[in-house]
């Protein structure tokens, strides 16, 4: 996967490779409590499941790359 980063200015390349970043680590972390080496418990945050704070995080991941790649 290349990501194209050649042609941007320094704020919009750190939004976009911050939330693929952001993205990734969610998935694993998804992926890791799904196999049972991280439990959900421990994600919680407040009264939020531990789901809800992956995909809190792979949805800001997305928003932050799309906000880094707008208008190109």
């Amino acid at each position: 996967m290349k990501l194209h980063l050649e042609n941007l200015e320094g704020a919009r390349k750190i939004l976009i490779i911050f939330g693929i970043l952001l993205l990734v680590v969610s998935g694993a972390f998804l992926i890791g409590s799904l196999l049972g080496i991280v439990s959900m418990e421990s994600l919680a945050i407040g009264q939020q499941s531990g789901l809800r704070t992956l995909a809190g995080g792979a949805v800001v991941g997305c928003l932050l790359a799309a906000i880094g790649y707008w208008d190109r």
